[in-house]
């Protein structure tokens, strides 16, 4: 090869053989990119399906934990909602409940002469009817103070029923007894 070579080509001619070598590089480059984005979108397709398909899983698998979660948030709310009208069942019925302190200071405050009381044993109402019972237990010094304090106890107006068994008056003196008071037990206020 010579080291010295001369271009025959005009200046006009070697400008526009320029411009078309770039032209050509440049539609060159532009097939490569445009071919590597084809050709990695081709490639990215089956991701694109994977993860859209994963997407729909998760979804679908979403919507189930929030079914059973709602289901189970549905059965814990039913559950405190019955809790909470068994309560205010309950504190309804208080209200015509009678108060074993009312009950026995109303007892207390019934004549006896002759008598020592010593104990009292109080149970509130266990069904619909509301009768309550109180057993009162004491001493009584004859006969005729406790018949008189038996008499007393069924004329309250809350009393239905004063039961004294007849075998307490057997002794004549000093006599144990236990009279159970049934009826509903609320004092006039």
């Amino acid at each position: 090869m010579y080291p010295e070579l001369s271009n025959l080509l005009s200046r006009e001619q070697i400008q526009a053989f320029r411009k078309m070598y770039l032209f050509r590089l440049a539609t060159v480059a532009m097939l490569f990119v445009v071919g590597a984005v084809v050709i990695h979108s081709l490639l990215l397709f089956p991701a694109y399906l994977y993860t859209k398909a994963k997407i729909e899983e998760r979804k679908v698998e979403l919507a189930s934990i929030d079914a059973s979660l709602e289901a189970s948030q549905e059965k814990t709310i039913k559950a405190r909602i019955k809790a909470l009208e068994e309560t205010t069942t309950y504190l309804l019925r208080l209200k015509t409940m009678p108060i074993a302190g009312n009950v026995i200071k109303e007892i207390s405050a019934v004549p006896k002469k002759n008598i020592t009381l010593h104990s009292f044993v109080f149970s509130s109402p266990k069904t619909v009817d509301g009768m309550s019972t109180l057993a009162i237990s004491g001493v009584a010094r004859t006969r005729e103070s406790l018949r008189e304090y038996s008499d007393s106890l069924r004329e309250l107006p809350y009393v239905s029923t004063a039961d004294l068994p007849i075998s307490v008056y057997a002794k004549e003196a000093d006599i144990d007894f236990t009279i159970t008071l049934t009826g509903t037990l609320i004092p006039a206020p």
